[in-house]
């Protein structure tokens, strides 16, 4: 029989580090946080709006930034938010 823990919001933020890692970005502690707190928490979501960050970012030519998460997000339907 396995036991499956939830993961802590710092494991949440290790795995978007590592995932942004994995995609050739960095992602900072403040960004992954901000997404803890305002976005959806599971983590497939998480990685789903990590991913839709970086090819936004890639598109318009910014660094993921939290105003660019705020942007992205509260965007309304064509948003990920």
């Amino acid at each position: 029989m396995f036991h499956v823990q939830p993961l802590s919001d710092e494991d949440k933020v290790a795995a978007l580090c590592g995932h942004a890692s994995e995609r050739g970005f960095d992602l900072s502690h403040d960004v992954a946080e901000y997404l803890l707190r305002h976005g959806r928490r599971d983590l497939p979501s998480l990685m789903t709006v990590l991913d839709a960050l970086d090819r936004y970012s890639l598109q318009v030519k910014r660094p993921i930034t939290v105003p660019l998460v705020r942007e992205v997000l509260h965007s309304g339907p064509d948003g990920v938010g």
